[in-house]
C-alpha cells in the first residue's frame, strides 16, 4: 500500500503542473490525464509477486540509499491552512513521516520476503514486493 500512495503522490507532483485545466485549449506539453500507475500480481509456484510502475519522475541515484533511511521524506511540509480543523476531524497528512518504505520492508522480510526499488531519475519507479507464497517459512529472530 505504501509504495502505491508513494507512486501516485510521485506522478501528481511530476505531471499536475501540465494537466490542461476544465475547459482550457490544447497547447505543446499540456496533457488532459495523469499516466497511468501499473501493477502487476504473479504467484509463482513459492513467491508471491507484485510490481508497482510509475512515472512520477524517478529518484535521483544520489538519494536512492535514503529511501530505506527511518524520517527521510522528499514529501514538502504540509502548509498550515492544510492542517486545519473541519468539522471538529483534523485533517492529516498521509505522507512525509519517511515510515512508509522502512516499514513495508522490514515487514516484507518477517514474512520472509523482500522489497526492491529500481528508479530511472527523470522518468519514474518500480517498486517490487516479494512474498513467500508457502506458508512455512520460519519466523526470523535473532540468534
Amino acid at each position: 500500500m505504501c509504495e502505491r500512495i508513494t507512486a501516485m503522490r510521485a506522478v501528481v507532483e511530476t505531471h499536475a503542473p501540465h494537466l490542461r485545466p476544465n475547459g482550457g485549449h490544447s497547447a505543446e506539453g499540456v496533457s488532459d490525464s495523469l499516466p497511468p500507475i501499473d501493477i502487476t500480481i504473479a504467484a509463482g509456484q513459492s513467491d508471491f509477486h507484485i510490481r508497482i510502475a510509475d512515472q512520477g519522475g524517478g529518484i535521483p541515484r544520489s538519494q536512492i540509499a535514503n529511501i530505506w533511511n527511518y524520517m527521510y521524506t522528499t514529501a514538502e511540509r504540509p502548509k498550515e491552512q492544510d492542517l486545519e480543523i473541519k468539522g471538529g476531524i483534523r485533517n492529516a497528512p498521509m505522507a512525509g513521516f519517511g515510515y512508509g518504505l522502512p516499514l513495508s520492508k522490514l515487514y516484507a522480510r518477517y514474512f520472509g520476503g523482500d522489497i526492491d526499488i529500481v528508479s530511472m531519475d527523470g522518468y519514474g519507479t518500480h517498486a517490487y514486493l516479494y512474498l513467500s507464497r508457502i506458508g512455512n517459512t520460519k519466523e526470523p529472530l535473532p540468534q
